[in-house]
């Protein structure tokens, strides 16, 4: 149960990081990240409108959630770390 928990929590921290970046990728605009990255900021973006005015994150961060559990956010990303 405390490592189901622990699992949980940490795929809820990456969603919240997810958000963030992909947030901090639009506002940086007319500047690129890596084709890879555009790609992972895509899936996100397809998920999640930008942040343009405020609104509960709770919405947001539980469907980035179950983008990340079922492994979609990890399909958009062309690169395989080893």
């Amino acid at each position: 149960l405390k490592a189901a928990r622990a699992v949980e929590l940490a795929t809820q921290v990456v969603a919240i990081e997810l958000l963030a970046a992909a947030q901090a990728v639009d506002l940086l605009a007319p500047l690129r990240t890596s084709d890879a990255l555009a790609q992972v900021h895509a899936a996100v973006r397809a998920r999640v409108p930008r942040l343009d005015r405020h609104r509960p994150p709770a919405p947001d961060i539980a469907t980035l959630c179950e983008a990340i559990t079922n492994g979609a956010i990890e399909g958009a990303c062309p690169l395989q770390l080893a």
